[in-house]
């Protein structure tokens, strides 16, 4: 009677997220390994559920959002260690939490992830994710359609860069199809006074 050995099915290796998911709690809970140091004592859940460990002085200190919840007195039953849910996914919170946490900058080179960062800044009022997604955008090596650069610093009421990039827009057509969708894209008050700048230069010429 011949036997047959088991088949062995390999397993891929483990991701830099699974190493870094300490022993000490469920096989199921992922933490993100540059926010998995059991030091900190605040747990954020990202809605990819993968969790970050973040110090509450670091989130008080860098958001006035958190600031204000992590100063509410906690009722019977409340445990601080718990996750706390955040809507955001993964890739845009370690982002955030790198900027505030000064250990790395993350890539700022896309108008869609800044405008993202933007958003969540806004959110959680991070002035200082806010001031660095202004900077990005203010660099002349973005690769941004001066329509939409315009349309961002008038949301986030940036006179200087609103200003700058409104000047930038004289050079290019207004017709075209894709000015045509990010003008549709502006609100009517900053799209009005677009348009009267660039027809104001038309009769000075």
């Amino acid at each position: 009677m011949s036997t047959t050995s088991p088949v062995v099915e390999e397993q891929p290796p483990a991701t830099a997220l699974e190493v870094a998911t300490t022993p000490q709690f469920a096989s199921s809970d992922v933490y993100h390994p540059a926010f998995s140091s059991p030091n900190a004592d605040v747990v954020l859940l990202s809605v990819d559920s993968v969790r970050f460990r973040v110090p509450s002085e670091l989130l008080s200190r860098s958001s006035a959002w958190f600031r204000t919840m992590l100063s509410l007195p906690q009722g019977p039953g409340m445990d601080r260690t718990e996750a706390i849910p955040v809507d955001e996914p993964s890739d845009v919170l370690a982002d955030v939490l790198s900027i505030v946490n000064g250990s790395d900058l993350p890539a700022l080179d896309q108008v869609d992830r800044l405008e993202t960062l933007l958003a969540v800044a806004d959110k959680y009022e991070m002035s200082m994710v806010t001031a660095v997604v202004r900077m990005a955008l203010s660099s002349r090596l973005l690769d941004v359609s001066p329509i939409r650069l315009y349309g961002i610093a008038c949301r986030m009421s940036w006179k200087r860069e609103a200003m700058e990039a409104s000047s930038r827009t004289l050079t290019t057509s207004l017709f075209s199809p894709a000015a045509q969708v990010e003008l549709a894209a502006l609100e009517p008050s900053h799209r009005d006074k677009l348009l009267d700048l660039h027809r104001r230069r038309r009769e000075e010429l």
